[in-house]
């Protein structure tokens, strides 16, 4: 059962993003109790691929800023 879930938004960050995961993953609490979702605004062969060995869920989204026309 999850009792947590750790949402980890990145925009434009590749360079932060695995090591964001890695530290949710490196935590005390059991992976058993806890997913990952990550949602960002790009699309990265490599990081795609970590993320699903990792058994992360990936979202993949173009975020549009409120005031843009």
């Amino acid at each position: 059962m999850v009792d947590l879930t750790i949402l980890i938004i990145a925009r434009n960050r590749k360079s932060f993003l695995l090591d964001a995961v890695s530290s949710c993953l490196n935590q005390t609490v059991s992976k058993k109790r806890y997913e990952i979702i990550v949602v960002k605004n790009f699309t990265d062969e490599y990081i795609d691929r970590k993320l699903e060995e990792l058994g992360i869920i990936n979202v993949n989204t173009v975020f549009h800023s409120l005031g843009e026309k």
